[in-house]
């Protein structure tokens, strides 16, 4: 089972925030979705035509085991809070 590190829904479930589609990038079988969140972005693989279009609000959860951190300024990998 594959398990992403951000995991979008189409309503609203426990653990999960609203957040606004922000661009999508179509590639064949998934898409690429930027999710906004005040000034921050996400990025999230979905489903084909799963968020209809930017702007759209869609529900996003964070899936800590799976994700990666990495400075803005060098490009380098930041170190889990939890390591």
């Amino acid at each position: 089972m594959c398990r992403l590190a951000v995991q979008v829904a189409r309503d609203q479930r426990p653990g999960y925030v609203p957040i606004e589609a922000h661009l999508i990038e179509p590639l064949g079988a998934y898409d690429i979705v930027d999710l906004k969140l005040g000034s921050q972005f996400l990025r999230a693989r979905t489903a084909s035509g799963f968020v209809a279009g930017p702007g759209q609000t869609v529900w996003a959860h964070i899936e800590e085991s799976q994700t990666h951190f990495f400075s803005s300024r060098s490009g380098s990998a930041l170190e889990s809070l939890g390591s």
